[in-house]
C-alpha cells in the first residue's frame, strides 16, 4: 500500500494515551504539504480495500503549539471530498480555531453499520459506518497521530452526511465527542417508502425489527448523553423535509428531561430560500465552528 507523504511536525505531540501512533509518514520534519490528497488509507487486517475518497486539511494553526482536534467532515449521496472547501470557508474557519479537517466520501454509501442479504447497493467490502470505526480512525491514529481522544473529535455531515454523522456518534460514542448534521434524516420509521434506504435493509414491510432498531438514529439517540449535538434545517428543503430534524430535536428534549444535564444540543432552522443546497449550507459554517470550538478541547 502506498503512503501518502506529509504530516506537519506539530502533529507528534498531538496522540493522548492509549492512542497508536506507529510510524508517522513524512518527507521532511518541517516542511510538509497544507493539503494531503488521495490518502491511501489501509484496510484492517483481511479486510479488502475499499474506495473510499479522503483528503486531510492541516491548519497552519498547529504551528501554535496548541492541541490539534479532528473534525471529519461526510458528503452525502450528490456531494464529495472537494465540495466542503469548494463552497465553503470552512478551511478558514479550521485555521482561526485550529481543526484537522478529514473531508471522507463513501460514494453509495449511507454510513449503515451493516450489510444484509437483501442489501443491494454496497459502496465497499464493509459497510459504511463500520469502516470509519474499525479502519478510518485506526489509520488516522497510526498514520497521522488524529483522532486520539474523543474530547477532541468531531463529526460533521450534511444531507446523508448528516444522517451518517449522527448515526456513527451515537454507535461510536467512544469515538466522537460532538456531532453536528445538516439538512438531515433521521428517522427510518417515516421514510418506509424511501428506496434508498429499502436497497439497504430490505422492505419495511419484511423487516420491521430492523428498520425499528438498526441505525435508526432516532432510536440511537439514547447513546448521546455524553455527545453535544449540532442539528439545522431550512424550512423550505424539499429534498428532505425539515421535519426530520425536528423530530431528532423532540426526541433529544424528551431524552434531555429524562436525564437532566445531559444530552446537550443546538438547534437552528431558516426560511433561507436555497434550502438543500451550499448556498444554504455555507451560511452556517461559522456557527457550526463556534459549536465545535466550544465541545471539544
Amino acid at each position: 500500500m502506498k503512503h501518502v507523504p506529509g504530516i506537519l511536525a506539530c502533529l507528534l505531540f498531538v496522540c493522548s494515551s492509549g492512542c497508536e501512533t506507529g510510524s508517522i509518514k513524512t518527507t521532511t520534519a518541517n516542511v510538509t504539504p497544507r493539503w494531503i490528497e488521495n490518502v491511501a488509507v489501509e484496510p484492517t487486517a483481511g479486510a479488502l480495500e475499499n474506495p473510499a475518497s479522503i483528503r486531510i486539511y492541516i491548519p497552519k494553526s498547529c504551528t501554535t503549539g496548541e492541541k490539534i482536534r479532528t473534525l471529519l467532515l461526510l458528503s452525502g449521496n450528490r456531494t464529495d471530498a472537494r465540495d466542503w472547501p469548494a463552497n465553503t470557508d470552512i478551511v478558514q474557519q479550521a485555521e482561526i480555531n485550529t481543526f484537522v479537517l478529514v473531508f471522507v466520501t463513501l460514494k453509495d454509501s449511507i454510513y449503515e453499520t451493516r450489510y444484509y442479504p437483501e442489501t443491494t447497493i454496497r459502496w465497499g467490502a464493509a459497510p459504511g459506518g463500520k469502516w470509519i470505526y474499525e479502519t478510518l480512525i485506526p489509520y488516522l491514529r497510526k498514520t497521522y497521530a488524529l483522532a486520539c481522544d474523543r474530547s477532541s473529535v468531531g463529526v460533521l455531515g450534511i444531507s446523508t452526511g448528516a444522517r451518517g454523522a449522527l448515526l456513527i456518534a451515537a454507535t461510536y460514542p467512544q469515538i466522537f465527542g460532538a456531532a453536528a448534521g445538516i439538512s438531515g434524516y433521521y428517522d427510518n420509521l417515516s421514510l418506509t417508502e424511501s428506496k434508498l434506504l429499502t436497497a439497504h435493509y430490505g422492505r419495511y414491510d419484511d423487516f420491521k425489527e430492523r428498520w425499528e432498531k438498526n441505525d435508526n438514529v432516532i432510536e440511537l439517540a439514547a447513546k448521546c448523553d455524553s455527545t453535544p449535538i449540532f442539528l439545522a434545517h431550512a424550512i423550505r428543503d424539499t429534498e428532505i423535509p425539515v421535519e426530520q430534524s425536528r423530530l431528532m430535536s423532540i426526541r433529544l428534549r424528551q431524552l434531555q428531561k429524562k436525564k437532566p444535564g445531559s444530552y446537550v444540543f443546538e438547534y437552528h432552522e431558516s426560511e433561507y430560500y436555497y434550502a438543500h443546497t451550499w448556498r444554504y449550507w455555507k451560511t452556517l459554517t461559522p456557527l457550526i465552528m463556534k459549536f465545535f470550538n466550544n465541545h471539544l478541547k
